[in-house]
């Protein structure tokens, strides 16, 4: 004998009372904090307790005391004078002493190393315009054109630059002692 199912009719529904939370910029949520957190502007610093952005685990004096610790703690190596360096942690990049100079606190370098310059590669390149387990058939002004690409590349070497982990290492003047 087959199994019946139980026929439930529209007014089967009963109300319910649930929890929610509203957050300050009017979501509501189920999760008290998870409403806090998408209503607040700031939250406490995990090491002070003072304000921090939210988004943010520490405030900006901490950020900035964390950063000068993990600076203090890199290896270093004194600075040749030709190479680039770079301000730790940072996109900003020096490419003379006279620049180092020009910043109105000193920054904290680091080393950098040059970067390799990528070769294109043809058939990556086509791989989503090629017929799948085929091989695209390129003409051979194609291969030769990326040929002459990839030497000119080549010829870049030593032009893009990236930050190492190695701190730059000043030698200390007399009386002045080194605090970058």
């Amino acid at each position: 004998m087959p199994e019946q199912k139980q026929v439930l009719w529209e007014d089967a529904a009963q109300p319910v009372t649930i929890q929610a939370w509203r957050a300050a910029n009017g979501q509501v949520f189920d999760d008290e904090r998870a409403a806090r957190y998408a209503g607040c502007t700031h939250v406490a610093c995990e090491d002070c307790g003072k304000p921090a952005p939210r988004g943010y685990v520490f405030c900006a004096d901490c950020r900035e005391r964390r950063r000068r610790e993990r600076y203090a703690a890199l290896p270093r190596r004194p600075w040749d004078g030709r190479t680039p360096v770079a301000e730790y942690l940072s996109d900003r990049f020096f490419y003379s002493w006279e620049e180092v100079e020009d910043c109105e606190e000193p920054p904290l370098l680091v080393h950098c190393r040059p970067c390799p310059v990528p070769q294109l590669d043809l058939l990556d390149f086509l791989c989503d315009w090629a017929i799948p387990d085929e091989e695209p058939d390129v003409p051979q002004s194609a291969w030769a054109a990326v040929a002459a690409l990839n030497t000119a590349l080549k010829t870049m070497e030593g032009q893009v630059w990236e930050p190492t982990d190695e701190a730059v290492e000043f030698p200390a003047t007399e009386g002045e002692s080194d605090e970058r």
